[in-house]
């Protein structure tokens, strides 16, 4: 039987290195944020409505998600009405992607918000890592001071995250940490071990 489970945490926590690790230890990861850069790509579903409310946006005919993101970001409710235009048609590829991952022992879908991208029921699997590391990294990939802060302030705080979660992944540590905390989860999810 296949275990289901959302994998979510604040921008920088480092979702996407434990999604690495969950995969390397068997798992199919479905990343809704791949789903959002097909649904906005040329012919893509929420394509033509997004550059059409933002057609800042469009660069050379297609959407350019930076600066798509800047704009979003500077206006009052813009996340919302982008989320409101893209979340549906994020929603089918994600279901559409879990399907086709069959049979593999655990299905994560890597998740950016905490939004229930498939309804509920799924358990939400939350990385964790302090805020001052949090940034740390986000400086490492070349993000500025303003951009981590209007990222952050749109996110729920670290509290709030931990209070959503059914199962917490400490990402404080080093890949031999992060690596025992993903065997952790995945022995509770699946109920063996990986492998």
């Amino acid at each position: 039987m296949t275990a289901h489970a959302l994998l979510s945490g604040g921008i920088g926590s480092g979702k996407s290195t434990a999604s690495a690790v969950f995969v390397s230890l068997g798992a199919a990861v479905v990343s809704a944020d791949a789903a959002g850069h097909l649904v906005l790509a040329p012919g893509g579903e929420a394509e033509a409505a997004v550059a059409a409310r933002w057609p800042e946006a469009v660069v050379g005919g297609v959407i350019d998600r930076g600066a798509l993101g800047r704009l979003v970001f500077s206006e009052p409710g813009g996340l919302l009405e982008l989320e409101a235009i893209t979340h549906p048609a994020i929603a089918r590829v994600v279901a559409s992607e879990v399907e086709a991952a069959g049979e593999a022992p655990l299905i994560l879908v890597e998740v950016p918000l905490p939004i229930d991208v498939l309804g509920e029921g799924w358990p939400r699997i939350v990385v964790d890592a302090p805020e001052d590391l949090r940034i740390f990294r986000l400086r490492l990939r070349g993000m500025e001071p303003e951009e981590i802060a209007g990222r952050m302030a749109v996110q729920p705080r670290r509290g709030e995250w931990l209070a959503l979660a059914d199962h917490v992944i400490d990402n404080s540590g080093g890949p031999d940490e992060l690596a025992a905390e993903c065997r952790r989860v995945w022995t509770a999810l699946v109920g063996r071990p990986p492998g």
